[in-house]
């Protein structure tokens, strides 16, 4: 008799359901298995694990049923983990709103949370606005936690600027600041020089200093001249000498020799005060 893991019953259940998993569009579970016994036969570990995860990122949205079944029946535990993880992950490329939904529905643990934060980073790339709701929707615990921050960094690649709008509606408190950081962190790499106005909006801390120090070198890589024109604008003090460094290490990526010669040049006006 089949055993299938707990921990992924919910989810079977709900993929089961879904339209496309019925008798005529599928393979049966032990189709599936006798797939999957070639590749635990594998007595390289490392590669017998790499070749589940290969198997489960490859199937059709009308196997994963059988698939999670299957998977369920692997006698060693990480195993299982690694091609259950794998296939619940491909389900969320495929069809972020069934499999976010099946994922919530699993038992608080690390497994979830991860892999509810990467579902909802699929789904808010092909719907927005169901993905938001579905979010903010999850009961109180770390996993909804991951799933905004998730959801933020995600949105922030299309839309960092409406990301930050959700964001700044999100009940006040430390779940709220590490959304609106991840969406930061993002946007910094992006279009530092429109994000650096939202981070000097943050208060001083090592998030500020880590963001600009980004917005400099990612603003120096783009335009070297503007860049260092904003970073010596700033007030004098530490902020000011870390925007600098920054955005001349940025300059010596393209231009050395312009970096090399900003150098020299503030070394003289030192010398000479």
């Amino acid at each position: 008799m089949m055993r299938i893991s707990l921990l992924f019953l919910s989810v079977l259940v709900a993929a089961a359901s879904h339209p496309l998993a019925s008798a005529e569009t599928t393979v049966s579970v032990d189709a599936i298995a006798a797939r999957l016994a070639p590749l635990v036969a594998e007595t390289k570990p490392f590669e017998r694990l790499e070749r589940l995860s290969d198997f489960g990122s490859k199937l059709s949205l009308a196997d994963i049923p059988p698939a999670l079944a299957a998977a369920g029946t692997l006698k060693e535990w990480r195993e299982r983990a690694v091609c259950e993880n794998a296939i619940l992950r491909h389900w969320a490329e495929l069809a972020p709103a069934d499999a976010f939904a099946a994922i919530a529905r699993l038992p608080e643990g690390r497994p979830k949370t991860e892999l509810l934060e990467f579902a909802a980073g699929q789904f808010v790339a092909a719907n927005p606005e169901k993905a938001i709701a579905a979010v903010t929707e999850l009961p109180p615990a770390i996993s909804r936690n991951r799933a905004l921050i998730g959801l933020g960094r995600a949105w922030a690649r299309t839309d960092a600027q409406k990301a930050l709008v959700w964001a700044d509606t999100l009940p006040d408190g430390p779940t709220r600041g590490m959304v609106v950081e991840g969406i930061l962190f993002v946007w910094v790499h992006l279009d530092p020089v429109h994000a650096c106005t939202r981070v000097q909006t943050l208060p001083a801390g090592p998030t500020r200093n880590a963001l600009l120090m980004n917005v400099a070198t990612e603003w120096a890589l783009r335009d070297p001249q503007s860049a260092l024109a904003w970073a010596t604008q700033a007030p004098e003090g530490p902020e000011r000498d870390l925007l600098v460094t920054n955005v001349v290490e940025g300059l010596a990526e393209c231009d050395p020799f312009a970096a090399a010669e900003y150098v020299q040049q503030v070394a003289t006006d030192t010398l000479q005060l």
